[in-house]
């Protein structure tokens, strides 16, 4: 079966949709990872020190 500009255009356009699908979900466990270590770090559980330092303010 010969590659058409059509097929190839279909492909192009799928591997730029999985790109940009898999890019999101990475930005999107990136920030629940943030917020998830700034609670740990900052939360109720913390020290109190840790709780006073500049990066919990």
């Amino acid at each position: 079966m010969p590659l058409t500009n059509t097929r190839i255009r279909r492909d192009a356009l799928v591997s730029l949709a999985l790109v940009v699908v898999c890019g999101a979900i990475l930005a999107l466990f990136t920030d629940v990872e943030l917020t998830l270590v700034r609670w740990v770090n900052c939360g109720p559980l913390a020290a109190e020190e840790s709780r006073r330092s500049d990066r919990c303010q």
